[in-house]
């Protein structure tokens, strides 16, 4: 995977970003991997968008920008990937980053529930 990447290769480099932040098969590293899912996210690497956003939102690896760290969330969710719907939801409920608004949380719950999010649906049962 490390030569893809280094080849310029977005899953590859999510891939990367993923065993440094989680240490598999080589010891953990934040700073790498936010810098690994930097890249991906570049080339539009939705999940690497998303995790990116994690890493903003959280100060893992990063220095904290929470504006950048919900733009990210943001354009995981427009681009259809269910987790970052879910999370962009919880930003809304919670009023993290953005303006709180459950009616914009309830409506990124629904589009995750549609894809299968489990706990989206969870989500909607218990705001009903």
């Amino acid at each position: 995977d490390l030569k893809s990447a280094t080849n310029g290769d977005a899953d590859a480099m999510f891939r990367v970003g993923q065993q440094l932040q989680l240490g598999i098969g080589i010891e953990t590293d934040e700073v790498k991997a936010a810098s690994w899912y930097q890249k991906a996210a570049t080339k539009g690497h939705l999940n690497a968008i998303f995790s990116y956003g994690t890493c903003l939102l959280t100060g893992n690896g990063v220095e904290r920008d929470e504006k950048l760290g919900v733009a990210n969330f943001l354009k995981a969710a427009k681009g259809g990937l269910a987790a970052a719907q879910f999370e962009t939801g919880n930003l809304y409920l919670a009023g993290m980053g953005v303006e709180k608004d459950e009616k914009i949380a309830l409506e990124w719950f629904k589009k995750a529930a549609v894809q299968g999010h489990i706990r989206a649906g969870e989500m909607l049962e218990e705001m009903k």
